[in-house]
């Protein structure tokens, strides 16, 4: 995988790039999570279990664009529990 890599390979799949927080990101950032701006109709959803159970909800915060990506940044406070993260249509 190629970290740097926020295109598309195919036409259904999209790359989501985790990586630690850039200089501009809010200072209560954990990391960050990025994928290409010209997507749309998704929403980063998050949870906190992958059990069927486990409800799946919008992620709380802001999505920014900045260039060729959307960036979603993880605030610290995620660090209190396990979190997974989706793009959802």
């Amino acid at each position: 995988s190629n970290p740097g890599n926020t295109g598309t390979t195919d036409p259904g799949t999209i790359t989501l790039v985790i990586r630690p927080q850039g200089p501009s990101a809010p200072v209560d950032t954990l990391f960050e999570i990025a994928w290409p701006a010209k997507t749309v109709g998704l929403t980063l959803q998050t949870a906190t279990d992958l059990s069927i159970a486990s409800p799946w909800s919008s992620a709380a915060g802001g999505i920014v664009k900045v260039g060729i990506e959307s960036i979603y940044y993880v605030p610290t406070s995620a660090a209190e529990e396990q979190s997974f993260f989706r793009l959802h249509r």
